[in-house]
């Protein structure tokens, strides 16, 4: 529990869980407010037609994010795996010819 940061790591969370929770309980205060039955209708009775390309751009931002990120962290991984397992030398790994041949010829 003395690591550096912590305390203020876990003070930021639980401040932003109680926003979280604070702002989901507004939205559907707010649908029952109007008899609305999802946040995307919310959406558009708040911010018009322009709110189906926001929430879909958030959307499509968010997906990205994850595959770029996941494909980032597989290369790393991958990367890892084939150099610890002696198929090919660390120092030319991409310069490597029977790369593929290595690969598919190991067992």
């Amino acid at each position: 529990m003395t690591a550096a940061g912590f305390i203020n790591g876990a003070i930021l969370n639980i401040i932003t869980i109680a926003i979280l929770m604070y702002c989901t309980h507004l939205y559907i205060r707010a649908m029952d407010m109007f008899g609305l039955r999802s946040i995307s209708e919310l959406c558009y009775m708040c911010f018009g037609r322009f709110s189906v390309y926001m929430i879909n751009g958030l959307l499509v931002f968010v997906f990205f994010g994850y595959l770029v990120m996941f494909q980032i962290l597989f290369s790393n991984l991958a990367t890892s795996v084939v150099l610890h397992s002696g198929l090919v030398s660390s120092k030319g790994l991409i310069e490597e010819k029977s790369f593929v041949a290595k690969i598919l010829s190991h067992r």
